[in-house]
């Protein structure tokens, strides 16, 4: 019975060596053909137009734009052999997910009389005869780079890319035949995208017309516009779109080895794509033929960033125009005027522009007042005099600035943009002390066992001074929106829904307890109750509603 012998593990890179050092030797016999071959072997000739193993061997194939995988900061090696001399060769490297770091190297090869099957090993004699590499460029890039040489020395090209921010694909091709049959569309030289104008929201862009410079090849123009950046290369766009997959290993790129398998496993664990970015984040991606012009709608405030990319519609390649930006301008913010002793409400809504009210000093004030009421929720505001900032601070309920020794000069209370959809907030300015009190509890109580079908007994807070208090209360039914509801004042409601207005005071706070019994309700009712408090010109502020109903059944 015949035993297995378990082989060790090979080393990866050693592998990679002896394989480089197999083609270039397999070129070098090519070379030689002129010269009849050994009796007991046959001639060998390696096909380097083949594209199944590039992933393992990273030799590129002539003329053939080559995709590969690349991890954060960890440099790979594609190799690009050149048995002729002289040639002209084109090297493109185009990033896709990320900015790249590469370098190109040559290395000459070995004198035609090299191979000698006496000697006993040719790849350690390749690799002592091999002279120091010449460096032909080093670049940093986030756009398509190419690098041309129209009499190209024979050599073995060797060209080390690094992934500088994430993981990244990358998109090589190496070709000694781009001056007569190019792989990618032809630009102008000037390939700026410009913004023709924006009106109102909408934004206007053109190019350059790229069609002329190919012959007889169509050309279609895809457009991108987001709000995150210019995006450099076609590719780049599509990875942030879509995202980048892991790296896949075809049964063509296997050469047979026992740890390709779990080596393959180790590297997808260790893949971390990029991920598509937010819809939202784009405003428009589509063809648009052999238009030249587009035009989108944007939002005011925002930035936008455009980008063209022409595609041969034979090949299915592109090229990227110089992307543009643009800024919307904001819309005016909204000014208006207050003076002594006014009273004005304003409507804020979201994403708005900073609402504005301007108050003219014309002389030195000894005091300035200044009540915010605001019906739910809260809202930030700032004070400015003569565009400083002097106070900042924030609306609940109910609040009252007091300005000492006031300057002259103009003072704007500056409202920021919302959050929710909208919010009312009103304004009373008087350079008269304000002398409207709080109560500590601004709820409203009902006694529910002294309601009846036609009446309810409410009670609430009141302060050691004397103030006025109004009661009023409408059918729930009769309300068509709630929120508008509570943010009324008294000053809007009618005299149908008043019930009491009176002045109150209690020396003793704890025992400042105002009751009233409403009559004449209708049963199996729901009413809305509302309290307001005022002094003079402050206020009127509002408690907090309640909603009670009223019994049925035998009265």
């Amino acid at each position: 019975m015949s035993r297995r012998t378990r082989m060790p593990a090979l080393d990866t890179r050693g592998v990679l060596v002896a394989l480089v050092n197999l083609i270039v030797l397999c070129v070098l016999r090519t070379r030689t053909q002129d010269l009849p071959p050994p009796p007991h072997r046959d001639p060998f000739v390696y096909q380097g137009h083949h594209t199944d193993t590039f992933q393992v061997s990273h030799q590129l194939p002539d003329g053939v734009e080559m995709k590969s995988y690349l991890f954060k900061n960890r440099p790979q090696t594609f190799f690009f052999l050149l048995d002729k001399s002289p040639i002209p060769l084109e090297l493109s490297v185009t990033p896709c997910a990320s900015p790249i770091v590469w370098s190109l190297e040559r290395k000459p090869l070995p004198q035609e009389d090299f191979y000698d099957e006496h000697r006993v090993d040719p790849f350690l004699e390749f690799q002592s005869s091999l002279e120091t590499p010449v460096t032909l460029g080093n670049w940093s890039e986030e756009r398509r780079r190419t690098y041309r040489d129209p009499t190209a020395s024979a050599g073995l090209y060797s060209i080390t890319i690094t992934s500088t921010r994430s993981d990244s694909t990358v998109r090589i091709l190496a070709t000694t035949t781009g001056a007569t049959h190019p792989v990618y569309p032809a630009l102008p030289a000037d390939r700026k995208v410009r913004v023709l104008g924006t009106a109102r929201r909408n934004v206007t862009f053109a190019w350059p017309d790229a069609a002329g410079a190919i012959v007889a090849r169509p050309i279609e123009y895809c457009i991108a516009v987001t709000r995150v950046r210019n995006f450099r290369t076609y590719c780049s766009f599509m990875s942030h779109t879509v995202g980048d997959e892991k790296p896949v290993l075809s049964k063509k790129d296997q050469w047979g080895f026992s740890w390709e398998k779990e080596k393959h496993k180790q590297l997808r664990r260790k893949a971390n794509p990029v991920e598509p970015m937010l819809a939202r984040k784009i405003v428009s991606q589509q063809c648009v033929g052999s238009n030249r012009e587009f035009t989108f709608k944007g939002r005011r405030g925002k930035t936008y960033y455009m980008d063209v990319y022409a595609i041969d519609k034979e090949t299915n390649k592109s090229e990227a125009y110089e992307g543009a930006e643009v800024k919307l301008p904001e819309k005016r913010s909204k000014k208006m005027q207050i003076v002594d002793g006014g009273r004005m409400t304003l409507k804020l809504k979201q994403d708005n522009v900073p609402q504005m009210v301007t108050f003219e000093a014309k002389e030195r004030m000894p005091l300035l007042s200044v009540e915010f009421g605001v019906c739910a929720g809260k809202i930030p505001f700032e004070i400015l005099h003569n565009k400083k900032l002097v106070h900042r601070s924030i609306v609940r309920r109910w609040k009252r600035v007091r300005m000492k020794n006031v300057l002259p000069g103009n003072y704007t209370f500056r409202f920021p943009r919302l959050k929710r959809r909208k919010a009312f907030v009103s304004m009373h300015v008087t350079s008269r002390p304000s002398l409207l009190t709080l109560p500590r509890d601004m709820s409203i109580n009902v006694y529910q066992p002294m309601t009846t079908c036609t009446n309810i007994t409410v009670a609430w807070m009141g302060t050691h001074k004397k103030q006025k208090y109004c009661l009023y209360v409408k059918e729930l039914s009769e309300i068509r929106s709630l929120k508008r509801h509570r943010c009324s004042s008294a000053n809007d409601r009618p005299k149908s829904e008043r019930v009491l207005c009176m002045r109150y005071r209690n020396r003793d706070v704890n025992k400042a307890l105002m009751k009233s019994t409403i009559t004449g309700l209708k049963p199996r009712t729901t009413y809305v109750v509302d309290v307001y408090l005022s002094r003079g010109r402050s206020g009127p502020v509002a408690y907090k509603s309640v909603n009670v109903r009223t019994k049925g059944g035998r009265c």
